[in-house]
């Protein structure tokens, strides 16, 4: 600048243009701190770092820090690992304003929990690389989080994916996408211990890579008549050991290439109560253990285009009781349908004795009923 006024002039022109670069470049992205961090940023990583004194690795993610998400689609990404220095396991910032968190667990000897009760706007929340045989919690969401999701376990972790019991009231659909999850048990549903709410449409997506979860507790609401709706769209294999709370789901449909295997399934135990599993949209091969004992006449299984089994081998009373379910149907494929018991009429309810009916359907099928076929029972074999 010199005593001429166009200098000036630029030079203030160039240092408005330098501080509005400044400023874009300083709210993309934040990076957490080993100290309080209050900051708003379009997006946020949370990496370990060490204590000051530089003799611990700790998670920079804390209680204290106030995170701000800017514009649309905010997002943090955290590394929960070992707490140490005599850090807590449980961490719960407050987070406004960002819309997905995903979430390292990366602690070998400690089960972490990262609580979101102090957060709103989250939406997405996406889980990854528990460690073997620990859990991994994220507790205390709200409404507006409709998707989550686990990939790259592939060691028996578990993962509880928990809301806040009053923000399940009404009708809730949660979406959880599994893509090489390898769980000993998933939970999705409410923190309380006593449910008395639950997610009314749980939709499964298995992408990327195949996928196993021993135990899927739906956690229902334990009300009574609850049906809880689940849809399975599997690009890949997936395999779901059983539900927990299976006697209050009323219908599951399959679709997708994968090959999909499901537990016992349709334990309703109410008399009026639907249960159905229709994978009439799978092109992959369905294997499910039906154990619908006391359900309503219009409870079925449908099979899809690959080659099923579906059976009912009932590992406590070795007993399958067709006067209760109603259709069993192969569909297209090489099917295996197994009836652990006898095939007969169904027990009328409400001037409706809904003949019992075993339909191989299309493809060289095997059908066994272990029991006596009674009269009303219908078997017909593969064409």
């Amino acid at each position: 600048v010199t005593s001429d006024a166009a200098t000036l002039t630029a030079a203030n022109a160039a240092a408005d243009t330098s501080a509005a670069s400044d400023a874009v470049v300083a709210g993309e992205t934040f990076t957490l701190t080993n100290s309080t961090d209050i900051n708003s940023a379009v997006s946020f990583y949370a990496p370990r770092v060490y204590t000051p004194g530089g003799n611990d690795r700790v998670n920079s993610i804390q209680d204290e820090d106030s995170l701000t998400g800017t514009g649309d689609a905010a997002s943090l990404n955290a590394i929960l690992g070992e707490p140490n220095d005599a850090a807590g396991s449980v961490i719960t910032p407050e987070l406004n304003n960002i819309k997905t968190v995903a979430v390292t667990f990366a602690a070998s000897n400690t089960a972490m929990t990262l609580n979101l009760q102090d957060s709103t706007g989250v939406e997405t929340v996406d889980v990854s690389r528990i460690s073997g045989g620990k859990i991994a919690t994220v507790d205390d969401m709200l409404a507006t989080t409709t998707a989550v999701s686990v990939s790259n376990t592939n060691a028996q972790g578990t993962a509880h994916l928990l809301y806040q019991d009053s923000q399940l009231d009404g009708a809730q659909a949660v979406t959880v996408t599994l893509d090489d999850a390898d769980l000993a048990a998933l939970l999705v549903g409410s923190t309380a211990g006593t449910p008395t709410e639950g997610i009314e449409t749980l939709n499964i997506v298995a992408s990327g890579t195949l996928s196993s979860v021993t135990s899927f507790d739906n956690l229902a609401d334990n009300v009574a008549l609850t049906n809880q709706n689940i849809s399975i769209a599997a690009a890949v294999d997936l395999t779901i050991g059983g539900f927990t709370d299976d006697s209050e789901i009323s219908a599951i449909t399959v679709s997708g290439a994968g090959d999909v295997t499901l537990g016992e399934t349709g334990s309703r135990t109410v008399a009026t109560q639907e249960s159905s599993v229709d994978a009439s949209e799978l092109t992959g091969s369905l294997t499910v253990d039906y154990q619908n004992l006391d359900g309503e006449l219009d409870s079925s299984v449908t099979g899809g285009a690959g080659d099923d089994v579906i059976e009912n081998r009932d590992t406590t009373t070795t007993t399958w009781a067709g006067d209760i379910l109603a259709d069993v149907a192969g569909g297209a494929g090489d099917d295996t349908i197994h009836v652990d018991g006898d095939l007969s009429k169904p027990t009328e309810i409400d001037g409706d004795d809904g003949d019992v009916s075993v339909d191989g359907g299309a493809g060289d099928d095997t059908i066994v009923v272990a029991g006596d076929v009674s009269e009303n029972a219908a078997v017909t074999g593969g064409a």
